[in-house]
């Protein structure tokens, strides 16, 4: 059932049209960036629910000498006196950023009632590119997607994540007794949702499997496809996935164009899937505009980052909440947040008892 109300929620979320002036009017304020009003705008009036913590953030150096792993540094959002253990969101950072890039997802998803850690991956991070112009920074960027050992290293990051959860978990310390060891998910944009989904089980372009049983859900956010050709990669890929892109997300680095983005979503043959391709989105609409290596429009980009926020979120409250979240407050916010129509949602439940969505697009 809850399932269902997710496929539900992803189509009004996105499609459904936009009645009212008011409607409008608060749409303007909230792509502008102006105040949203709260008499108008339907995601701030009932936005209480799904956030109702205090957060606090606080930066851990891990070593885990068992897996002979230089130590790592990682950005925790912890929320405060949660009423539930918090499953946990590791979020890792695309090519050239850093463990504080996409906060503001990390403090969304705290206040949510999720524990958010986010690692700094040494050798593919903003450090790697350091103080220099667009031309050496897209070079050095370019080195580091093309290494195989900062991709491995990358995902032995994550797996040292994965180990310091699951030490607290047993031992209560730090966060340990709040947290939900059971119900982890993955969330990456760009090098970091190649990441993402090659711990979920996608092989990596050299055919190595790298996947990580403790992974539960998978958010992929306009992920590199190396190789589009080689669709079996995806077979082993077994847990729920969310995947999100923009009819404009061509590679900055890398070959990968924008129709290309949606190859994971449809060869991932055996779990519940959903794909977001967000209208005039781009690949940085996520982060902002780096190293000046483009110029572009970033005026609508807090819009499109409001709309991120609230499907991932749902995403997560389905596939790792075991359904505390009740139908009724779903089916609140299927009658309550009327967006603007700005996405092509589809959706692929693999359960026999399950129908599939193909998606709509509206406004054309």
């Amino acid at each position: 059932m809850r399932i269902t109300m997710f496929v539900a929620f992803m189509v009004c979320l996105f499609c459904a049209p936009c009645h009212a002036l008011a409607q409008e009017a608060a749409e303007t304020a909230i792509e502008e960036g102006a105040p949203a009003n709260l008499e108008t705008d339907p995601v701030e009036k009932h936005r209480e629910p799904l956030h109702r913590y205090e957060v606090r953030f606080r930066d851990y150096h891990w070593r885990d000498w068992a897996v002979r792993h230089p130590r790592i540094t990682v950005r925790v959002y912890t929320p405060i006196n949660p009423q539930v253990r918090c499953p946990v969101i590791i979020f890792s950072h695309g090519l050239g950023r850093s463990r504080t890039d996409c906060a503001y997802f990390a403090r969304y998803w705290a206040e949510a009632g999720y524990i958010v850690i986010l690692p700094q991956h040494s050798g593919s991070d903003s450090n790697a590119v350091g103080n220099v112009g667009a031309i050496r920074a897209r070079e050095r960027l370019t080195q580091s997607f093309q290494s195989y050992s900062r991709l491995k290293s990358r995902i032995t990051d994550v797996k040292v994540v994965l180990n310091f959860v699951e030490k607290y978990a047993k031992s209560g310390e730090s966060f340990g007794n709040i947290v939900d060891g059971n119900n982890i998910a993955i969330a990456g944009h760009d090098f970091g949702a190649e990441t993402a989904l090659i711990l979920a089980g996608q092989k990596t372009y050299r055919g190595e499997s790298l996947k990580d049983p403790r992974v539960k859900a998978v958010v992929a956010m306009s992920p590199p496809v190396r190789r589009p050709s080689d669709t079996a990669a995806y077979e082993k890929v077994d847990v729920p996935s969310l995947h999100l892109t923009g009819t404009r997300d061509n590679g900055i680095v890398g070959t990968t164009r924008a129709s290309q983005r949606r190859i994971p979503y449809d060869n991932i043959p055996s779990a519940d899937r959903h794909l977001v391709t967000f209208r005039g989105s781009d690949h940085l609409v996520y982060t902002g505009t780096p190293y000046v290596l483009v110029r572009r429009d970033e005026s609508h980009d807090g819009y499109y980052r409001r709309k991120m926020q609230q499907v991932t979120t749902l995403f997560f409250n389905t596939y790792l909440r075991n359904g505390t979240f009740s139908d009724g407050h779903l089916q609140q916010s299927l009658i309550e947040n009327l967006l603007a129509r700005s996405a092509y949602v589809e959706s692929k439940i693999t359960l026999p008892t399950k129908k599939e969505s193909t998606g709509q697009l509206v406004g054309e």
